[in-house]
């Protein structure tokens, strides 16, 4: 992408309101489907349970909404509301060891439930997750032994973040956590970028870049409204798009995107 067509790009996007980016944010399945569990839950379960299964979202058996977030959401339902880590595995336990690949989901299951990390987290109250939301992210890649831009631990930040987010909480830091680049992200990068990146980290940069520029006129922007935005609509057809951004509220938005990636 050129300097001009960025500029374009940017432009088109920083034209979104407030109000609608954080519309398209409660549009991710992991805030519909599993919001409802807040209530009972309390913050600091529901923040270890949303990270938890942003850790094990890859490799999923189909489309994320209907396959894993519609599935993950019935089957929680059905368990009254762990007491403990031990007994939030065993609820978890039960719907992974069904699932893909599920002898490494299981294996970050009781990696993440036993560490001093979801302990930390589960008697934590908002206000400390806010101020260490940084100290987590680094705790987090250690205790995973993952690296901190790995695609699983910056979406497992998040979870997070969007769990703080439900609890109307906004106060933390996200601004050096990068994109969770996944096959979405990397396609509609692809496609606007001429296949210029073919690393992972070279995406990151990009959208970094982008996110910057944006919030040049929307300074409360993060890149969890970004990531939101991109993995929703990034693979939509021209129809589909025009319907989303309706939805969104932003139909003139919609309009000159299309126009743009038309032109590309």
């Amino acid at each position: 992408m050129n300097d001009e067509n960025l500029h374009q790009f940017v432009s088109i996007l920083s034209e979104i309101s407030y109000d609608s980016w954080n519309e398209i944010v409660k549009k991710d399945p992991e805030w519909q489907y599993l919001e409802k569990f807040y209530e009972a839950y309390g913050n600091g379960k529901f923040n270890v349970l949303l990270m938890m299964v942003g850790l094990n979202a890859y490799q999923l058996k189909g489309k994320a909404e209907q396959k894993y977030w519609l599935l993950l959401r019935k089957h929680i339902e059905t368990y009254p509301v762990p007491d403990s880590l031990a007994e939030l595995k065993q609820v978890l336990s039960d719907f992974y060891e069904k699932e893909r690949l599920p002898k490494g989901k299981l294996k970050r299951l009781s990696t993440f439930l036993s560490s001093d990390l979801a302990e930390t987290l589960w008697n934590s109250n908002p206000q400390e997750i806010e101020l260490q939301f940084q100290i987590i992210w680094q705790k987090l890649s250690e205790t995973m032994h993952q690296k901190a831009n790995a695609k699983t631990i910056c979406f497992t930040m998040k979870c997070l973040g969007i769990s703080l987010y439900i609890q109307h909480r906004y106060d933390f830091n996200f601004s050096t956590i990068p994109i969770p680049v996944d096959s979405r992200i990397e396609q509609f990068t692809q496609k606007i970028a001429n296949n210029k990146y073919d690393k992972m980290i070279e995406i990151q940069q990009f959208w970094q870049s982008v996110l910057l520029k944006i919030q040049d006129k929307k300074p409360l922007l993060t890149m969890i409204h970004l990531d939101s935005l991109i993995w929703q609509s990034g693979l939509l057809d021209t129809e589909e798009l025009e319907e989303y951004f309706r939805e969104c509220d932003s139909q003139k938005v919609g309009n000159n995107l299309i126009d743009f990636l038309t032109c590309l």
